[in-house]
């Protein structure tokens, strides 16, 4: 598991909310209602970033989460991942990740 740097707070914060919520037919992302009662209940208070990147997570969580269901899916990072698998799941990290951060550039401005 790679370290989390810096962000490893945001971290604890998904796992201390729960990075799902279920719905009736399933798991989905948690949302904003969500992150904002769980902000009421803690007495923290998250910048619109740390709401957005937690969001994200929970996002994230969800998609891999379906991935796993298949039962040929190999799990992420795994010796029987083929290149091609870990690339494209790198790449879809990285894709999100660049993402958030130029929506979040693009609101500091």
């Amino acid at each position: 598991m790679p370290e989390a740097g810096p962000a490893a707070y945001l971290l604890e914060y998904l796992w201390d909310f729960g990075p799902a919520e279920h719905n009736g037919m399933g798991l989905v992302p948690i949302g904003y209602l969500q992150i904002n009662a769980w902000q009421q209940v803690t007495g923290l208070q998250l910048s619109p970033w740390e709401s957005a990147t937690l969001r994200q997570l929970s996002c994230s969580y969800c998609a891999e989460l379906a991935t796993a269901t298949d039962p040929m899916a190999a799990a992420p990072g795994s010796a029987h991942e083929t290149p091609e698998q870990a690339a494209e799941r790198r790449g879809r990290v990285s894709g999100a990740l660049s993402s958030m951060l130029r929506r979040r550039a693009k609101r500091g401005r």
